[in-house]
């Protein structure tokens, strides 16, 4: 029998337009279309990111099978091959966020990027949360000032939002503080696998999360706080379980910013290399997997005179660089001459 047989007698959701969704890939029946739905595959875009073998672990379906659903669903995504000079264009035309700060945004290319991962690192006080709370800020304001017209979506893993600052943020810019609030999705999360799930709920259920929401800035705030701090981690015999997992949680963030075209920010503690003698001994904690997950990779410090310091240290298009910026109760800003 095959995998779709029997399927007219299982019960479909009434009024489900995900399961017709579903229904309309190559192979899938009702029985299919449920097995994918109960495992939080409502979307063409959830399924085109998955791997045959991920899908088939999930669902208990063949490889094969999944194959056939990944391919029908990339092709119903109109997923082409496109030529360079296309390719030029759209990383030309990508929408940013400003920071606030000239100097900085100009270090960035023009502001945060949509379609990346841009991770901000530092020692506690170099700006990381205010940064976030700033871009959360500005990406709901109209693009001819520097957002997006979206809205922000926090993971706050270390409990460091804010309302009273965020309203602060938002009076400046020009948005009702009110409103600003309404619009901001906030969620605690409380351990990494709680932290890893929120990010695969809403990269595996777009028309819920992202869609509805209108999402367009994705923040976690900080990306490593449980990976370093959990009892499950602790001792060097869990540390390849622990990169394993960091590895997983970072390709589900840069699917998230590829595949929805949104902008994803990530902040980060730093640690120290006992093996560097000359320059700067700090990185951002999580060894390789953050030295070669995030498309942009910004190292905050503090300056004299409540100044702030923005060094650039690895991209995969701008050049290394450093800018000036301040943070004052308004906000992220360039420094007064």
């Amino acid at each position: 029998m095959s995998e779709n047989e029997g399927d007219e007698g299982i019960e479909v959701p009434e009024d489900s337009p995900v399961i017709k969704k579903l229904m309309e890939l190559d192979g899938v029946g009702e029985a299919t279309a449920l097995r994918l739905y109960e495992n939080d595959y409502t979307s063409y875009e959830s399924l085109s990111i998955a791997s045959a073998e991920e899908l088939s672990a999930a669902t208990g379906l063949s490889v094969a099978m999944c194959h056939k659903i990944i391919n029908s669903a990339r092709e119903k995504l109109n997923i082409q091959i496109i030529t360079a000079d296309d390719l030029e264009k759209m990383v030309q035309n990508r929408g940013k966020i400003t920071t606030g700060s000239s100097a900085l945004d100009d270090l960035l290319g023009g502001g945060v990027p949509v379609g990346e991962v841009t991770e901000f690192y530092g020692e506690g006080g170099s700006g990381k949360t205010q940064l976030a709370i700033q871009l959360a800020v500005n990406v709901m304001l109209p693009k001819e000032k520097g957002g997006l017209d979206g809205n922000p979506f926090i993971i706050d893993s270390e409990k460091t939002f804010n309302p009273k600052r965020f309203r602060e943020v938002a009076a400046a810019a020009g948005l009702d503080p009110d409103e600003a609030l309404k619009r901001t999705r906030v969620y605690v999360a409380r351990a990494t696998d709680d932290q890893m799930a929120t990010v695969e709920k809403i990269l595996m259920d777009p028309d819920n999360t992202i869609k509805a929401w209108n999402t367009k800035l994705v923040v976690v705030d900080s990306v490593i706080g449980f990976f370093r701090s959990s009892k499950q981690f602790q001792g060097r015999e869990h540390l390849a379980d622990r990169q394993q997992k960091l590895n997983r949680h970072l390709h589900d963030l840069t699917n998230l910013a590829d595949v929805y075209n949104i902008a994803v920010v990530v902040t980060n503690q730093i640690m120290s290399r006992p093996d560097v003698f000359f320059g700067n001994p700090n990185t951002s904690a999580g060894g390789n997997i953050m030295m070669h997950g995030p498309n942009n990779r910004i190292n905050l410090r503090r300056s004299k005179g409540g100044l702030r310091i923005a060094h650039l240290v690895d991209s995969s298009y701008l050049p290394e660089g450093e800018a000036v910026f301040e943070i004052t109760p308004q906000g992220i800003r360039d420094p007064k001459k």
